[in-house]
């Protein structure tokens, strides 16, 4: 990890909470980053220089791909057709029935009053939380 105030000076993160495992995805939103990744792994930051781990993510060690902000709220991707939500971005709540399956969730976004997702089917691409 590595944070920059101008896009172009950039300073390595002293600890990301993530180790070695790989970070996959991060954003913005509800005045604080949220950071997701492998082995199913969260962090948040106020300020993008000091990282908290999130507790439980409810994706086990499931890989977290991707991760948006809209709404209001936090929606995070991965492997095996999970998703999550959340409000603050440290206590999350399983997406009981993504419509994925176990198909893996590669990305996901917010845009136009609503989160649409895509995964490996390339049948599938979702309108969620409308």
């Amino acid at each position: 990890m590595a944070y920059s105030d101008n896009g172009t000076t950039w300073t390595a993160v002293g600890t990301s909470t993530f180790g070695t495992t790989n970070i996959r995805g991060i954003v913005w939103g509800n005045s604080r980053y949220v950071a997701v990744g492998d082995s199913g792994k969260m962090a948040y930051s106020t300020n993008g220089t000091t990282w908290t781990a999130v507790g439980t993510s409810t994706f086990g060690t499931t890989i977290i791909r991707a991760i948006a902000w809209g709404d209001n709220k936090f929606v995070a991707v991965g492997d095996s057709g999970k998703m999550a939500w959340s409000s603050d971005g440290i206590t999350w709540t399983a997406i009981a029935n993504s419509t994925f399956g176990t198909t893996t969730i590669r990305g996901v976004a917010w845009g136009n009053n609503r989160f649409v997702a895509v995964g490996d089917d390339y049948k599938k691409a979702y309108v969620l939380m409308q």
